[in-house]
């Protein structure tokens, strides 16, 4: 564990800095060509070598200066406000999939003999071909169809904007579906390969229910697979972000991230240098963090893993 550890905390600096560098890097090259081949920009652009820039930039970012952009406005405010409209949503989500997909994965266990049981199975055949961007059109596309054709011109559920309420429901939604049927998925299998170890015919003939076997000993040895399971999930919607949040109009961390890729009426933040390496180097840290915790709790839970 010490070890994990130590060498973690070694390969976090460098790994931070490649990422901050490459997004530095990428913008400083690529927007003076996409500028460039833009029909409406006008000007010459030139480019010149990126380490005199990119070192002056760092030395602002070791005294917590991010910079500004060039219409004003600080960057290190502008990616706080964004990144707390994203936590709510990648908060919400992360824990209705935790919560809904291992409560799926449990039920769907059978006994005797030891499977899943059939309705998960056309259920997880159902959510992993539906990527978030698929169930985002399919919620907004029913939420147009009900303000024509509902009771009144008022859609259940508002399908663009921001707010910690109603707002919420929709991309919620459209981000839990994969990681929900991924984590039924693995709960339900592994438990179901561990009804018929020998563990389990010990402890029910010590007169264990197989509920309590279940909860107290099988759950415990698959519980490293599904903690795997849902980091590898919380990566997956924090991909997903850059199209749900363009899709719902939610001003978060996705939507900045695609609108500086992206040339769209918000130019003065298309391919900007200082920008696009904090959201990388923040986009990295998130990564590096979940792995490191989950690595944690995987050898915690598994000793076997400690290897």
């Amino acid at each position: 564990m010490l070890r994990y550890i130590l060498q973690r905390i070694i390969i976090f600096p460098l790994a931070l800095l490649i990422a901050n560098f490459v997004g530095y890097a990428y913008a400083y090259y690529i927007s003076p060509i996409q500028l460039a081949r833009n029909p409406y920009t006008f000007g010459n652009f030139s480019i010149s070598p990126v380490f005199p820039q990119y070192f002056e930039y760092l030395k602002g970012v070791l005294q917590f200066d991010f910079g500004v952009l060039p219409q004003g406005g600080s960057i290190l405010e502008i990616i706080v406000r964004a990144g707390i409209a994203s936590l709510w949503l990648l908060a919400l989500a992360l824990l209705a999939s935790i919560g809904l997909g291992l409560v799926l994965g449990f039920s769907a266990v059978r006994i005797a003999p030891p499977k899943v049981s059939s309705w998960l199975t056309g259920m997880i055949t159902i959510g992993l071909a539906s990527p978030s961007y698929y169930i985002g059109i399919v919620l907004i596309a029913l939420s147009i169809v009900y303000v024509i054709w509902g009771p009144d011109a008022t859609p259940l559920f508002p399908f663009q904007g921001y707010g910690i309420d109603a707002h919420l429901v929709l991309p919620t939604l459209a981000l839990m579906v994969l990681p929900t049927v991924k984590i039924a998925q693995i709960t339900s299998t592994m438990l179901a390969g561990e009804m018929d170890k020998q563990y389990v015919v010990a402890a029910r003939s010590f007169g264990h229910t197989m509920q309590a076997i279940r909860k107290r000993l099988a759950f415990r040895n698959v519980l490293a697979a599904v903690i795997i399971t849902i980091v590898a999930s919380l990566r997956l919607m924090i991909a997903e972000l850059i199209i749900v949040e363009r899709l719902f109009d939610w001003p978060g961390i996705g939507r900045l991230f695609s609108s500086t890729l992206v040339l769209t009426n918000r130019s003065d933040i298309f391919l900007f240098p200082p920008l696009l390496a904090a959201l990388l180097t923040i986009l990295a840290a998130v990564f590096l963090l979940s792995d490191f915790f989950a690595g944690i709790l995987v050898r915690y839970y598994d000793p076997r893993q400690s290897g």
